[in-house]
Parts: C-alpha cells; sequence; structure tokens
C-alpha cells in the first residue's frame, strides 16, 4: 500500500551512534534473516556532512549539505562561517545509478520536505553562514528544475504530503495560536485550516493516513509539571468537512514517523523514566503505534532485545519503509516481528545521509571518526544500500 513517512528538520538526516557489531538477542523468537550491506557506485558529490534525504517514490534524491570541517561528537564548535551547498543526486535502486541533478537556488543546510507527484517540496535553510535565509521551493523532478513557491505564513512553519497537495503547519503555538495552511493544488493558493481541538502545544507535526490528516502534538513545557511526562496528543481533520475529531492521548513519549497498514508508527525502543530527581513512578516507551480510526494507541511488539541501549533502525511495510538510523531494529508490519539491520563496518559516524529508496536503506557521506571521543574526522562521499529481507508474501 501507499504509505505516508514524516520528512521532518531532522528526521532521517541525521545519524550519529557507534556501530554494533552483533545483532542482540530478540526475545520469544529468532530474528528475522537481517538482509545485506551493498557499496553502491560512487554518488557523483563531493564529500559532505548533513544532507537532505528525500525518496520521491522512483529515486532517493540527496541534496545540499556541509563539506565545512565536521564538528566533533563529543565537542561543541562555533557556527560554521562555510556556506552550505547547493547541489544534489538522485539514486535509482532499480539500476543501481546516481545522476546529477540542477543545483538549488539557494544553499540547503537543512530542510524539511513534502512530496505530491513528481514535486518534491521544501522549506530549506541556508544555514547560518549566509543568514540561515528560509524558503519554500519546489523542485520538478521530470523537468530538473527548481522555482519558488509562495509562502503560506511569515512565520515558521513546516510541511507535509496531503493526499494530492501539501500542509504547512506551525511547530508551536505555545505563544499563541498561529494557523496551519492547505495548498490548492490547482490555485496554488493556501486556504487556512480550521483550529485544532488541542490544547496549546509544543512540537506540533502533521501525518496523511490515506483519508484524514493526523495532528500529532506535545503539551506546552510549560503546562507539564516537573514529575510527569510529557506525553504525545492527537487529533484527526477531516478534510472534505473540515472538522476535527479529538483522540485519547497516548502513554509515549515520541512521534509516529509513517502511516502504512492503517497505522501511525514510531518505533524507536527507547524509553524514559524522568529520573531520580522527579521521577514518573514508571517508565514510558517513546515507540508505540497509532490506530487513529479507532482511536487507540498499541504498543509495540516485542521486546525485541536486552540491554539498556536498543538502537531502533525504522519501520519496514510490504512496499516501503521509514529509517531513522544506519543500524538497529527495524519493525516489519506485515510480519509483525523485528529485523536487525547489522551495522556495514566498525566506525563511528555522524550526519549521514538515511534515506528510504521504497524498502531499501540508503546511507550516504557524513563524517568518520576513529572513536566517539576522536577530536579529527573525515568528511565522506561514499554511500551503500542495505536490501531487507523480502516481504512476507514475497
Amino acid at each position: 500500500m501507499r504509505a505516508t513517512v514524516a520528512l521532518g528538520l531532522l528526521v532521517l538526516v541525521t545519524v550519529g551512534l557507534a556501530a554494533c557489531s552483533g545483532a542482540p538477542r530478540l526475545l520469544g523468537g529468532s530474528p528475522v534473516d537481517p538482509g545485506a550491506w551493498i557499496v553502491l557506485p560512487g554518488p557523483p558529490l563531493s564529500p559532505r556532512a548533513g544532507a537532505t534525504g528525500v525518496w520521491t517514490g522512483k529515486e532517493a534524491l540527496v541534496l545540499g549539505g556541509s563539506d565545512d570541517r565536521p564538528c566533533p561528537p563529543s565537542a561543541s564548535c562555533a557556527l560554521p562561517t562555510k556556506a552550505a551547498l547547493r547541489d544534489g543526486a538522485a539514486f535509482d535502486p532499480a539500476t543501481r545509478t546516481w545522476r546529477r541533478i540542477a543545483d538549488a537556488p539557494m544553499p540547503i543546510s537543512y530542510a524539511n520536505a513534502a512530496v505530491v507527484g513528481s514535486t518534491v517540496y521544501l522549506v530549506a535553510y541556508s544555514g547560518p553562514a549566509t543568514g540561515d535565509r528560509r524558503a519554500l521551493l519546489a523542485y520538478d523532478v521530470a523537468a530538473d528544475r527548481w522555482h519558488s513557491v509562495a509562502e503560506p505564513d511569515p512565520g515558521g512553519y513546516a510541511i507535509a504530503t496531503v493526499g494530492g497537495t501539501v500542509v504547512a503547519y506551525a511547530a508551536t503555538d505555545e505563544r499563541g495560536e498561529l494557523p496551519d495552511w492547505i495548498r490548492d493544488a490547482e490555485t496554488g493558493r493556501w486556504e487556512r485550516l480550521p483550529d485544532d481541538p488541542l490544547p496549546r502545544s509544543s512540537g506540533r507535526t502533521m501525518l496523511w493516513d490515506g483519508s484524514e490528516l493526523i495532528l500529532l502534538a506535545l503539551p506546552a513545557y510549560e503546562d507539564v509539571p516537573p514529575d510527569e511526562p510529557s506525553l504525545v496528543r492527537a487529533a484527526t481533520l477531516d478534510l472534505g468537512k473540515r472538522t476535527w475529531r479529538r483522540l485519547p492521548d497516548s502513554a509515549q513519549l515520541g512521534f509516529p514517523i509513517a502511516a502504512a497498514d492503517g497505522l501511525l508508527v514510531n518505533p524507536d525502543l527507547g524509553g524514559a523514566d524522568g529520573g531520580e530527581v522527579n521521577g514518573w513512578g514508571r517508565r514510558y516507551p517513546n515507540g508505540g503505534s497509532l490506530d487513529a480510526h479507532a482511536g487507540r494507541w498499541l504498543p509495540l511488539p516485542g521486546p525485541p532485545a536486552q540491554g539498556s541501549f536498543v538502537p531502533s533502525a525504522g519501520v519496514l511495510w510490504s512496499d516501503g519503509a521509514a529509517y531513522m538510523s544506519d543500524h538497529g531494529w527495524a519493525l516489519d508490519l506485515e510480519r509483525s516481528t523485528w529485523v536487525w539491520v547489522p551495522a556495514y563496518d566498525e566506525g563511528f559516524h555522524t550526519d549521514q545521509t538515511v534515506v528510504a529508496a521504497g524498502r531499501d536503506l540508503v546511507v550516504f557521506g557524513g563524517a568518520g571518526w576513529a572513536s566517539a571521543s576522536a577530536m579529527r574526522g573525515e568528511l565522506l562521499d561514499s554511500a551503500r544500500l542495505w536490501e531487507p529481507p523480502a516481504p512476507a508474501d514475497g
């Protein structure tokens, strides 16, 4: 089925985890065959870190990033003084080939993306070296052409794919209600959406589940007592009727990253209990799933592994995937089990581009370090692909 992936400013873009050599033990069963890593032909891009990755449905795009000296994993660094990059490339997993694409009209330090048909929309930021300018851009994949798009609002916002168009939403309304917008696919004009039913919120994000627009948010920071967790809230918008329906609050800390197979899923296996000073009384999970139509929050299947640190790689479904990391456990929705994504080497990497290419995982660039405490790293221009096990009906 067609699924929706949340392409946030940082989700699926930046990875800073040490490699884990062996798969943790799966409880209650055997791990699914972990698949294999393949070294890809060299991309037509220079070494860089922090590039934006976007899956168009046919190709994985790698856009912008930085070729400035990388900041060590254990250090605090000054803001970069070198401009971000404008060039990019597209990878076709069917032919295992790369092609250069037209340069963007501005440097792209980081971006939030939404894909509609053959057009990729980007809320792009140029980075501190060039004033951190923001622009709403559109890249026509078929024509290999960029153009600017009228912005819905002068304030900060993010975008998401909704059916055949784009929504623009405020990341927070902690200091007053801010509008959310939907773009008319024919006229290009922005229409204001009705106010949502949630109390003032932070960390707002939106996902399209194929029939409804789902708003996910955390309570405003100041509204949460220090001895209580900040848990995800949700509401759904019927675009035809323009009416909201509030869903029950969750008992999880993290947002879903993809909508697939009737669920909105966050495969993050971590959690927190608030610590010793202002403990919450129990551990709350980062991940879980939401059946928005039934208004039910569900726990993740498992647990797949033991240990204090359980890395999470992403989620797989019949014809797609969303990835958070280049290694760890990936939730296979069809089998309702976990697949181990092995690390492709023993190194330590930061700021890699991690992007799904269908069900495959493509990893490009980043910085390589001898260890987590190393002070000198090397920018990379290599690319690898991980092939997951075949779908359950394959």
